[in-house]
């Protein structure tokens, strides 16, 4: 059988609630049962907050081939739209994004969720349809319309969707009570309604709170006594608390003076439903002292479970419930519990001389009484509330659920044939005839009409080829020719050439929208010199004819180059990107700008700080350079956890070095056989990264006045373009008596000039004082050039035991490192690079790939 589940039970308003509970538990517990059979699971892009977390614990048993995402206009929420037409136009885009699955039926886990959040869900409403199961928890508001139905939008809201429960092919009710409503109220046929009631999670057990935790817990929620325990999940006219307080003002002054009150549910605060006040105002009408009643307001999960193993006696006076999840809570912790006599209580406490009559608040009180002070009564209660708690499991209400939609897909073989051999044009076919109307009907505008498209489009992209959509923003914009840049040029490369089953597509941000860089990809692989010398203007001119990415359910996002400044406009669409199911993977570079902040412009360290707090809320993966950022970027996931559901993952490759294989850039300067001639005099240093504070080049610079003052013939070439409070370096440079005769700036070099001068040093100098990876060590090791690095741990990572080491912040030192290296090199005992382990670009993109499996 193949089961498709509408998860949204679980997604919006409702997933703190018992109808969230139940949603996910139960859809958890035959998605476990049925895996021999195809489970799938929907999810709706509009409500992304929780979509992480449900289809992590989902992921055991649906694979992610079978977790799809379906959009629709927004907004949906019917308490608001101005615009009705949204809904019904997104009723009709998901029935017919399920018509795309061909399931064999359709299980609806909350139908009346989409007045207050954007959860959207119907019954046919388009046809054909497949068969439709719901969950049926209650009826409450259809009993009580003097109660819940006075707001007229929310009235029209609900009783549409009771028109489309009537259409549902199977209802699974939780409890015998609500099966009897349905049938009675509805007179929907009792053949068509089976039971799966609910259950507790494994966490509401028997627990033993030490006195240490207990006095804990008392002392956060203000109680002081022991505890008489209500937990009604809501604070309207059918969970009856004025009645209980009544009864607990009614109660003995020698149990009274024992014990407290406590109401454990979430309190509103908005200005016409404040629901400490009203409490309050309750216990005051009742005659309760303030320090008799415990608010506790929202709960975590552990201290509602403490609370329950505390209580002396829970108590639930509820008129009307569909179920009753509270008590069996409590009594599956192996407290004590009461309930009304009525509704569907019974059946959950299910021991007759537990009930009382909730309109009674003499009988209530009584029973209240009658536990608090009877100890072998509340010893029958305890051990009553254990033996009825097992007789509930989500694997046994799973099962019952399974073989009521075996049945009704059996029985209805022939329906379930025709969605099976359904064209999927005639299915679009017949949604755009009812899109055509709502068109007509409200004269919707061309963006309107526009959206509409995409989200058909999105619907039908499962035939289309997967998308690797590689962000190369700085690229495309402005080359700024930094390593970095050097790196997004390579890797782009090796991917465009690579045999995938993705389709490689090259995007960039343009303000306001994702583009495919076809423009500028079509320079990349024509002519790389002329991409090299393109103006900004010339980009602009370009791009005209770049389109909207158009993006589709299984695409990934990579976010190759480095963009900090991430606008909250682009954090949105990636966000939206990620909640139409779409990997979202950011390259991460190194966290020196929040680690050192006094090496960069002020302020840089704050935008980088923004820039990691949003990419890990919204990142599948953060993809890090080295091993050595991958735990400095762990770190700081710790330091700041956010609000993130499901931690972000984070892994690590490393860099390429074959400069041929990257798109080099070519052309020699007319000083170039000048500089290469000079290093061939003496024993020559090359130093290659953007001139800033961290590079170290100051302390470079004063080692080899150090050494020139000592009559030591050597030469220091130096190649990076001008950075960032470098003004002072480059004037000493400039300056300087050895300035273009021992000592030499390449601020612009080619990738073919930056060759040459490799070949012709004799020693790499990395004196940085922090790095991510460390790429001019790869691309020496390449040309068998030796190393003298720092000893940054990342450098170790990088060259290990292939290059030579040294400490200390000085020009004296480093000068004295320079003379003990170039000693050991003339007598064969330096180390060499010739043979240190690097990968090519090829290799360092493969490592890429794997990771975005």
């Amino acid at each position: 059988m193949k089961l498709v589940i509408d998860i949204q039970g679980a997604l919006g308003d409702s997933k703190h609630r018992g109808i969230g509970r139940h949603s996910l538990s139960l859809s958890l517990a035959i998605a476990e049962l049925a895996k021999q059979h195809e489970v799938w699971i929907i999810l709706n892009s509009l409500l992304p907050e929780s979509l992480e977390e449900v289809k992590k614990v989902f992921s055991p048993w649906v694979s992610v081939e079978r977790m799809r995402h379906f959009v629709t206009p927004s907004p949906t929420a019917n308490v608001s739209i101005k615009e009705t037409w949204k809904m019904q136009a997104a009723e009709l885009l998901r029935e017919q994004f399920l018509l795309t699955l061909q399931p064999d039926v359709v299980l609806v886990t909350s139908l009346f969720d989409g007045f207050g959040d954007q959860a959207v869900a119907s019954v046919k409403q388009l046809s054909p349809s497949p068969l439709v199961a719901v969950v049926l928890y209650d009826l409450i508001p259809f009993v009580y319309q003097e109660d819940y139905l006075q707001n007229q939008r929310y009235k029209r809201f609900y009783l549409h969707k009771l028109e489309q429960l009537k259409k549902a092919d199977l209802l699974l009710s939780i409890s015998e009570y609500s099966k009897k409503e349905a049938v009675e109220l509805l007179a929907y046929p009792a053949a068509q309604v089976a039971i799966a009631p609910c259950a507790v999670d494994h966490c509401f057990q028997v627990q033993t709170i030490s006195p240490e935790q207990k006095a804990q817990l008392f002392y956060r929620y203000g109680i002081t006594k022991k505890i008489v325990m209500c937990a009604p999940g809501g604070f309207d006219s059918r969970k009856n608390l004025l009645r209980l307080m009544q009864a607990f003002a009614l109660l003995p002054d020698s149990i009274r003076a024992q014990h407290q009150l406590v109401i454990a549910s979430r309190l509103s605060r908005v200005a016409t439903d404040d629901s400490r006040k009203q409490l309050h105002a309750w216990r005051k009408e009742a005659g309760l002292a303030e320090s008799e009643l415990v608010l506790t307001d929202y709960l975590p999960q552990d201290d509602l479970v403490a609370l329950y193993a505390c209580s002396q006696l829970f108590v639930c006076p509820s008129l009307h419930e569909g179920f009753g999840l509270p008590p069996l809570e409590a009594m599956a912790c192996g407290t004590a519990a009461l309930g009304s006599n009525v509704s569907s209580i019974p059946e959950v406490v299910a021991f007759e001389r537990a009930l009382f009559d909730p309109y009674s608040v003499a009988d209530m009180s009584q029973k209240m009484a009658d536990a608090l002070s009877d100890e072998v009564f509340l010893t029958q209660l305890q051990q009553h509330a254990l033996s009825q708690a097992a007789s509930f499991s989500w694997h046994s209400s799973a099962q019952k659920a399974w073989l009521a939609l075996e049945a009704l897909v059996q029985a209805s073989a022939t329906r379930v044939q025709t969605i099976q051999n359904l064209e999927p044009s005639v299915a679009l076919q017949n949604c755009l005839t009812q899109l055509a109307l709502l068109v007509k009907q409200n004269n919707l505008k061309q963006a309107d009409l526009m959206a509409l498209s995409q989200n058909l489009a999105f619907h039908q992209s499962s035939s289309e080829p997967r998308q690797l959509l590689v962000d190369i923003t700085q690229l495309v914009i402005v080359d700024a020719k930094t390593g970095i840049q050097r790196v997004v040029r390579s890797i782009l490369w090796q991917l465009l050439k690579a045999d995938l089953k993705q389709k490689v597509r090259p995007v960039y941000f343009d303000g306001s929208e994702m583009r495919y860089a076809d423009a500028f990809l079509k320079r990349f692989m024509a002519d790389q010199d002329l991409v090299q010398a393109m103006t900004s203007s010339q980009y602009e001119l370009e791009q005209l004819d770049d389109e909207v990415v158009q993006v589709h359910q299984d695409d990934s996002y990579l976010a190759l180059d480095l963009t900090p400044d991430l606008s909250a406009t682009q954090y949105h669409l990636l966000a939206n990107w990620k909640a139409m199911g779409l990997k979202i993977h950011f390259v991460v570079y190194d966290l020196l700008a929040i680690a050192h902040p006094t090496w960069w412009n002020v302020g840089t360290d704050q935008m980088f700080h923004q820039w990691m707090t949003k990419i890990s809320a919204i990142s599948d993966q953060l993809i890090c350079i080295s091993k050595a950022v991958m735990l400095d970027v762990q770190d700081w996931l710790k330091a700041y956890p956010g609000k993130r559901r499901v931690p972000v993952a984070t892994r690590y490759f490393h860099l390429g070095a074959d400069i041929a294989s990257s798109q080099p850039s070519k052309g020699l300067p007319s000083h170039a056989a000048q500089v290469l001639q000079q290093m061939q005099q003496a024993t020559s240093f090359l130093s290659v990264g953007t001139l800033e504070p961290r590079k170290g080049y100051l302390q470079t610079l004063q080692a080899f006045e150090c050494l020139w003052d000592q009559g030591v013939d050597v030469n220091w070439v130096l190649v990076g373009k001008f950075g960032w409070k470098a003004s002072a370096l480059t004037s000493a440079i400039q300056k300087h008596p050895m300035f273009n005769q021992k000592l030499f700036w390449e601020s612009k070099v080619s990738d073919e000039y930056l060759e040459c001068l490799y070949q012709q040093a004799d020693c790499l100098i990395a004196a940085s004082e922090g790095e991510g990876f460390g790429l001019p060590l790869i691309e020496a090791a390449q040309k068998g050039l030796p190393i003298l690095a720092r000893d940054l741990t990342v450098f170790k990572e990088v060259a290990t035991d292939f290059a030579s080491y040294f400490n200390g912040l000085t020009g004296h030192e480093l000068a004295q490192a320079i003379l003990e290296w170039m000693a050991l090199n003339q007598q064969g005992k330096a180390p060499q690079s010739v043979n240190m382990p690097f990968l090519s670009w090829q290799q360092s993109t493969e490592q890429l790939l794997l990771l975005l499996e």
